[in-house]
């Protein structure tokens, strides 16, 4: 019987910690699942070895070797056998429930090709954070005045159905060296619509082998360029309309990711959070959405006693001006206005509470320590 899920990663040079961190969280799914692997042709021998080592152990682990090099790069749905593709690379790792989550909305919304997730990316050092959002109502347009797509391309994952054939792009294929990412996106965005949960399922490190980062020839450089130029003039012949789901745009000039940005800050992983949201959307059809979207978390809205002992975290739309006398380290308050930024910050001090603080597109996150 074939899986549910096919999980994709090729690895290349990794050592065993980021496959075996990886593995983790492919166990941790709770579906069904296979993780088809290999070494891209990579000088440390330690991570085909350990790819060998788990797929002796797990037969839900496939350990194949490439015909050529990048060819899982290319074409990652290649030895796949579940109904949907997750192709993860191998400096990633994701939440427990984001292939529940992605099937419950596979399901739902049959228009739906392909789904992709808000991420973050980590320093390994730890020094900093970066979140990418995606917003598809802010629009950006190249020098030219082209519409470009505002979207990250992490958590991407489709329906096995749309099958990638890039004969009919490219002049030739095998000069795909970087890019495979927007080039899947894209191309399966062509067959269906986009969905983007704005929750932080993804997080990466951008390691010191890094396909994206690492210094090109300058044979590379036209071969990247000559590339991109023939998918950019194949995708604009044949790109849809409207290539992003609207699931999430509900009237009233409000984006109904805006109000789940919040959420990205919390741990992935806390037992029992119980969480209080205070001043977002009136709307009981918005609630609903969120609290199916983040079925994880056990949400209250506009809860009567502000100082419940039942509630663990409180989020709140600083629009609201309310200081609550909470513990450490549960009040994130979200902010776009200064005034409101002012109040908190003089708030918090007079309370001598720690507090960081962070600029997000036009939003200011303040969260207590």
């Amino acid at each position: 019987m074939s899986p549910k899920f096919s999980i994709v990663t090729s690895f290349f040079g990794d050592d065993p910690s980021y496959i075996y961190r990886l593995y983790d969280c492919a166990k941790s799914q709770n579906v069904d699942w296979e993780w088809v692997v290999t070494d891209d042709f990579s000088d440390n021998p330690e991570t085909d070895k350990t790819l060998l080592e788990i797929s002796k152990t797990d037969k839900r682990v496939r350990r194949i070797i490439q015909t050529e090099k990048r060819e899982f790069y290319r074409n990652p749905s290649l030895y796949t056998k579940g109904e949907f593709i997750f192709h993860i690379d191998g400096d990633d790792f994701y939440h427990p429930s984001y292939l529940e989550h992605c099937q419950i909305w596979f399901d739902r919304l049959p228009d739906v090709s392909v789904i992709l997730s808000g991420s973050k990316w980590v320093k390994k050092s730890g020094h900093f954070e970066r979140y990418y959002l995606h917003n598809p109502f802010i629009k950006h347009y190249d020098n030219n005045g082209n519409f470009v797509m505002n979207i990250n391309f992490l958590g991407r994952i489709w329906r096995s159905k749309f099958k990638i054939d890039w004969d009919n792009i490219f002049e030739d294929s095998s000069e795909i060296i970087r890019m495979n990412d927007k080039y899947i996106v894209n191309y399966i965005s062509t067959k269906g619509d986009i969905l983007c949960l704005p929750r932080c399922y993804i997080q990466y490190e951008t390691g010191k082998i890094s396909n994206s980062s690492k210094e090109r020839t300058e044979d590379e450089k036209k071969m990247i360029l000559k590339v991109d130029r023939e998918f950019d003039g194949w995708y604009s012949n044949n790109m849809r309309e409207f290539p992003f789901s609207t699931h999430f745009c509900n009237g009233d000039n409000t984006d109904f990711e805006v109000e789940c940005y919040t959420f990205l800050t919390l741990p992935w992983v806390k037992d029992n959070l119980k969480v209080g949201v205070i001043g977002f959307s009136e709307h009981k059809f918005k609630r609903k959405q969120l609290k199916d979207l983040f079925s994880d978390l056990d949400i209250t809205f506009d809860p009567n006693d502000l100082e419940s002992t039942n509630i663990n975290m409180y989020i709140i739309n600083a629009m609201n001006k309310k200081i609550i006398n909470i513990p450490e380290g549960k009040l994130i308050i979200l902010t776009n206005d200064e005034e409101t930024e002012k109040f908190y910050f003089e708030s918090l001090g007079k309370k001598c509470k720690p507090f960081s603080w962070a600029k997000q597109g036009n939003f200011c996150w303040i969260n207590t320590l």
